[in-house]
């Protein structure tokens, strides 16, 4: 599969915090804290889609079990 032929291979800043359903401000956060890889192309900051996906990978569940062994709050079954 060519490039041309393939999906979109970077993001801006806006379209992945998009992506993410975060604010582009958080998702600058998350860049410059080295959490969320980029890379510049020329004067533009790029998230390309393998590094948003490896982002989203490597997230885990903050949610800490009650006594009973079950999540806290509110979580939808899947």
């Amino acid at each position: 599969m060519s490039v041309r032929e393939s999906p979109e291979l970077m993001l801006t800043v806006k379209e992945a915090a998009a992506q993410l359903k975060l604010s582009p401000s958080y998702a600058k956060k998350l860049i410059a804290s080295g959490e969320l890889p980029s890379v510049k192309v020329g004067r533009c900051r790029r998230v390309r889609t393998t590094d948003l996906g490896a982002y989203v990978d490597g997230l885990t569940c903050d949610i800490a079990p009650n006594r009973a062994g079950r999540p806290t709050g509110s979580v939808e079954a899947a």
